[in-house]
């Protein structure tokens, strides 16, 4: 049985992986221009990542903020680092 991936939820990694990577802040577009993807997905991607406790919303929907602990979580998940 081959295993299937979910494309979001991988998405959604590599969203944190840009806050994993040094970025403090992100805007929306500049989410989708990191991921290759439209503006209307980067914003679901990171409100659904605010309403998971992934990230903070630092200015009513324009700028987001990583919280540490979930960025070096997600680098692990996805890379297998300590």
């Amino acid at each position: 049985m081959t295993s299937q991936l979910n494309g979001s939820v991988l998405k959604a990694f590599k969203t944190l992986d840009l806050f994993a990577a040094g970025k403090i802040e992100l805007t929306a577009q500049e989410t989708a221009d990191a991921l290759g993807i439209n503006m209307v997905n980067a914003h679901r991607f990171l409100h659904t990542l605010v309403h998971a406790g992934a990230l903070l919303d630092q200015k009513r929907d324009t700028l987001f903020n990583a919280l540490m602990q979930a960025a070096e979580n997600a680098q692990r998940a996805l890379y297998g680092k300590d």
